[in-house]
């Protein structure tokens, strides 16, 4: 039986992506049969390569990046979870695995979003330290010292240094400027700043206007690192309910329990 096989017998998968089964979408630029083709898609790609490597079939200096083209379409697969409707507990499974790897598969890559995607659901998701303290580590080991990492981890473990620095001012830089207004302020900002700005200063990241594309690349545009700080900074994030970028659901993971 391969992967593909294997996932359809799973009782999650039967639910919401086979039957009659209704998918209760968190965003508008795609449907269901889109995020059905692409699971399947992705699912098909990850059987691929797990047969070519059980069987040896991948030269040995084309392991690791086959294993790194892995973890990224597990990577794209967990937000694109999160963009179809998953149960948050599903999402944060695969959230899981995804950081068991992340040292192995994500250490010399430079692209920020993900990292700072994965911080911020770290966040959000309420990881235990543990796990939260080995992903401080890997910031810490990959020479990220700049505030918008060092303000998030500092969150949860508070003799953590923040730094001043900030790369890449026009993209990153509001995280530093929301964090240090009043709260009141701050709310007004965030709301402002995703509904006008937050998508278009990402021009030139590999998954902007993916949603336009032939192929099934989309899985989502979430902005976790601004429910990272509306967490940490206990705001009202009412003005935010709705914002298409902005998970609010993931926000109040937890508030009833």
């Amino acid at each position: 039986m391969n992967l593909w096989e294997s996932l359809k017998d799973k009782k999650y998968f039967r639910t919401y992506f086979l039957g009659d089964a209704k998918m209760n979408l968190r965003e508008s630029l795609k449907d269901e049969k889109y995020f059905r083709t692409y699971f399947k898609e992705e699912n098909d790609s990850l059987a691929y390569f797990d047969k070519n490597l059980s069987n040896n079939e991948i030269r040995e200096d084309r392991i690791l990046p086959v294993k790194e083209a892995m973890y990224l379409i597990k990577y794209h697969m967990m937000i694109a979870k999160y963009s179809a409707g998953y149960p948050l507990e599903e999402v944060k499974k695969d959230y899981m695995d995804i950081l068991k790897d992340l040292p192995l598969y994500l250490k010399d890559n430079p692209e920020l979003s993900r990292r700072i995607n994965i911080v911020s659901m770290g966040i959000l998701f309420e990881i235990e330290d543990e796990h939260f303290d080995m992903l401080a580590r890997f910031i810490e080991e990959t020479g990220e010292k700049e505030y918008m990492f060092d303000y998030l981890i500092h969150y949860r473990k508070p003799k953590w240094d923040v730094s001043d620095k900030v790369q890449f001012e026009s993209v990153f830089g509001w995280i530093k400027k929301a964090t240090q207004m009043s709260k009141s302020d701050a709310e007004a900002f965030l709301a402002e700043y995703l509904k006008s700005k937050w998508y278009s200063t990402h021009e030139d990241f590999y998954w902007y206007d993916n949603h336009k594309s032939k192929v099934n690349g989309y899985f989502g545009y979430w902005c976790f690192e601004a429910g990272a700080i509306v967490k940490i900074m206990g705001l009202d994030d009412s003005a935010l309910k709705g914002n298409q970028y902005y998970p609010y659901d993931l926000v109040h993971w937890g508030d009833n329990e």
